[in-house]
């Protein structure tokens, strides 16, 4: 059947052609072709109709029909038309702009960047605001918001002006108190502060801390808040029209404000501006480009920035706030218990049988006079732990084998069950539960033995221990939701001398207390990860921070050098040995690293990925299993390309990947290679 023409090309009619990016979360890379009979602007967003729904779509050109008349008349396909003039100003223009940048960055379209900026509540707000105003005035036209297209120079200055991006390491309080008097600063100028914290606990903190005072204008927007809430809050934050100071977790930074002049970026090194499904990006370098757009002071805040941001600072790329602190002040009394000491006795000894006293290995005769202590103080303590249940990892006696998941082959954590007085074993990756009474799958052995300290197997010793205090534990076993860990939180702070049992999951729910103790971290330190020391050091340093007067370090590592920095508080040694480390190993900063994985039965995997590496064979890609090499019966494989910082983007290698079929996950500057 002949393809009927395009019957679009009025004489007597002004027609324009529309090029758009679909906003959506798919991995979708064309480009589509529209016509309308009004003009657009390009950077606008608009509802155009996709198979049988109306989605959102960025314009990137609105052409009018008589400058390609030929083109249009011999095009193989009918272009659909777009009826409704109207725009939707969701988030900042200048931020969609940035989004630009984000999708050369990052290899992925500019249309699911952006789906991942524009929050629900704003497209509710749009859509009601332009309801509103046809209503009232039906024959007046919806104002078209345009994004300036223009480059900017992007050359860097090499000196500090407000549109550079500064950086201030101190600690939290006095963060706190620097975070104050930039907001009236600002208000004094009649400019507004957007304040972005990595997690919905993190944004309600520093709410709590920065609106007293300017309670009228603050806003504090995240994710917890009801929908509706959501809505009403974006709209009086909008339509304001005192200057505002704007607290927020990273989806609804896109406030379209014009009086936005300094964007503060707290904790700065959480690896929760990373997202986690696709689009995989990483948000503080979506907030660089738009701070370059919006012309605003870009400000980097945390205890410990991150070994690429210090390094950044050290090239003369970032300056400093205020002078940054290379040491802990104020740090409460740092004491590093040996664990492997008894070990090693017991074995001079000879008194193997000794060994067994796994109880002695979980509370040393340091930790055990501490939490004495806080009780006859009527003080609180928190014992922190890496990994929830009993133990992290059970092996073999005989054999060595780990025991290991049936449908994804990762290691399985010992548990205590709740309802009954048994023990099983779960799958933290995948969630599959089984019975503990089984023997070795390799040699049949009976002989299983735990290794590693569990918050589960802490909170049972701690019990038998202390039976008349009140022991709390808060890990994502007893508190699956959001609620339910505020909760347990609250309990234990309102305690007169509580004890709670926690993993890092609960350091971002727990105030200050006089004691703080790390019963083991021993399990990060045998993470094959090339950020892990830099991850353990900030667990210590948020310990560091709730600890008011004690901070108790067990570990069968007390040699290690991290430790050594904490118990010291000398960062400058950390960053210097860390940064000496990766340039020694070709490891970011010092190389840009691309991780593209792809989850497939074990044969598909492998092929799809060896078809891939000869494809990519210029860029020297280099193939491995990941740290947990199936999931459900499915191989997952990791290819990894390390290239110059000075080579990234390129052009051609960014087309081949945006290419890629939806089964392939790719990851530009990934947090973790695992």
């Amino acid at each position: 059947m002949p393809i009927e023409k395009n019957p679009i090309f009025c004489d007597d009619l002004d027609v324009y052609i529309l090029t758009v990016h679909p906003i959506q979360r798919s991995n979708f890379k064309e480009t589509l072709t529209y016509w309308a009979p009004h003009n657009f602007s390009a950077g606008s967003i608009i509802y155009v109709p996709f198979r049988n729904k109306n989605i959102l779509a960025l314009v990137e050109s609105c052409l009018n029909a008589t400058e390609s008349k030929a083109d249009i008349k011999n095009a193989d396909f009918i272009a659909r038309k777009i009826e409704s003039k109207k725009t939707i100003t969701a988030v900042s223009p200048s931020l969609i702009k940035a989004c630009q940048a984000v999708s050369k960055e990052f290899a992925y379209p500019i249309g699911s960047i952006i789906k991942n900026i524009i929050p629900e509540c704003a497209l509710t707000y749009a859509e009601e605001t332009i309801s509103k105003k046809s209503k009232s005035s039906p024959e007046k036209e919806v104002e078209i918001k345009t994004i300036n297209v223009e480059d900017d120079d992007d050359g860097f200055t090499g000196q500090p002006s407000s549109r550079d991006i500064f950086v201030f390491q101190t600690n939290t309080t006095d963060r706190y108190g620097t975070y104050k008097s930039i907001i009236r600063e600002e208000f004094a100028k009649k400019k507004s502060v957007i304040i972005i914290a990595p997690t919905v606990n993190s944004a309600e903190e520093i709410y709590e801390e920065l609106s007293r005072g300017i309670s009228d204008y603050a806003y504090l927007l995240h994710g917890g808040i009801a929908k509706k809430k959501q809505v009403e809050i974006w709209g009086k934050a909008l339509t304001e029209p005192h200057t505002i100071a704007l607290i927020t977790t990273p989806s609804f930074v896109g406030l379209p404000r014009e009086d936005i002049a300094t964007i503060v970026v707290e904790r700065e090194s959480s690896r929760s501006y990373i997202t986690m499904f696709r689009p995989l990006f990483d948000y503080r370098y979506l907030f660089q480009k738009w701070s370059k757009e919006l012309r605003a002071r870009l400000i980097y805040g945390d205890i410990l920035l991150r070994v690429e941001t210090l390094y950044r600072r050290e090239r003369g790329e970032v300056f400093d706030f205020f002078p940054i602190s290379m040491r802990i002040e104020n740090r409460p009394n740092t004491i590093i218990v040996d664990m492997a000491e008894p070990i090693r006795k017991e074995k001079a000894k000879k008194e193997k049988d000794k060994i067994n006293s796994k109880n002695n290995l979980i509370y040393s005769e340091e930790l055990e006079s501490q939490v004495e202590y806080a009780g006859k103080k009527k003080e609180k303590i928190v014992i922190f732990t890496a990994r929830r249940g009993l133990a992290p990892q059970t092996v073999c006696g005989d054999c060595g084998t780990t025991v290991t998941c049936s449908v994804c082959e990762a290691p399985v954590v010992l548990h205590n069950s709740k309802v009954e007085s048994k023990r099983y074993f779960l799958c933290h990756h995948c969630g599959r539960e089984r019975t503990a009474l089984e023997g070795c799958k390799n040699c049949t052995s009976w002989k299983l033995i735990t290794l590693g300290i569990g918050s589960d197997t802490i909170y049972e010793e701690t019990k038998k221990r202390f039976p008349d205090r009140q022991i709390f534990r808060l890990d994502k076993d007893t508190a699956s939701t959001d609620k339910q860990a505020r909760d347990i939180a609250k309990k234990f702070n309102e305690s007169t001398s509580g004890i709670l049992v926690g993993t890092e999951f609960s350091l971002n729910y727990l105030k200050p207390v006089k004691h703080v103790a790390i019963a083991s971290l021993d399990s990060l330190f045998s993470l094959p990860d090339f950020r892990i020391n830099e991850r353990i050091c900030h667990i210590l340093l948020h310990a560091q921070t709730l600890a008011e007067e004690y901070l108790l370090i067990q570990s069968r590592n007390a040699t290690h050098p991290l430790l050594g920095y904490i118990q010291s508080g000398n960062l400058n040694d950390f960053y210097k040995s860390e940064i000496a480390d990766r340039k020694a190993l070709s490891y970011p900063p010092f190389a840009t690293f691309i991780k593209i994985t792809i989850e497939a039965d074990k044969s598909t995997a492998a092929k799809e990925m060896g078809k891939l590496q000869v494809w990519l064979e210029k860029w020297n890609p280099v193939i491995f299993p990941a740290f947990i090499p199936s999931v459900g019966g499915r191989s997952i494989l990791h290819m990894l390309i390390s290239m110059s910082p000075k080579l990234w983007p390129d052009e051609e290698l960014r087309d081949i990947l945006t290419s890629l079929p939806p089964e392939f996950t790719v990851s530009v500057h990934p947090e973790s290679l695992l």
